[in-house]
């Protein structure tokens, strides 16, 4: 897993996708506005992944509900932005936004 220990849950989940996929969220403009299928080009095996790395990195469940990407107002699957991944395990976590 993740060998380095990065403080926040962010910096956490980017140091997992720069090890899973070789993607360094740094060379996006606004990291955490990233979204997983549209900018990083993950597929649902990729998604798949992540979540149970994220579930084993963090010690948390995800349920399938909460990894499903959710359907846009035009009807376009859009994944979930790293943002709100971020929020999904804080919550799961029980850390409160300041």
């Amino acid at each position: 897993m993740v060998t380095t220990a990065p403080s926040s849950t962010a910096d956490r989940l980017a140091a997992m996708i720069k090890e899973f996929f070789g993607i360094d969220l740094r060379d996006f403009p606004e990291p955490t506005k990233v979204n997983l299928i549209a900018d990083l080009k993950l597929d649902s095996l990729d998604l798949v992944e992540l979540v149970m790395g994220i579930e084993e990195e963090f010690g948390i469940a995800i349920s399938d509900d909460e990894a499903n990407p959710f359907v846009t107002d035009d009807g376009v699957t859009a994944p979930h932005a790293l943002s709100e991944l971020v929020q999904l395990v804080d919550s799961k976590l029980g850390k409160v936004e300041a």
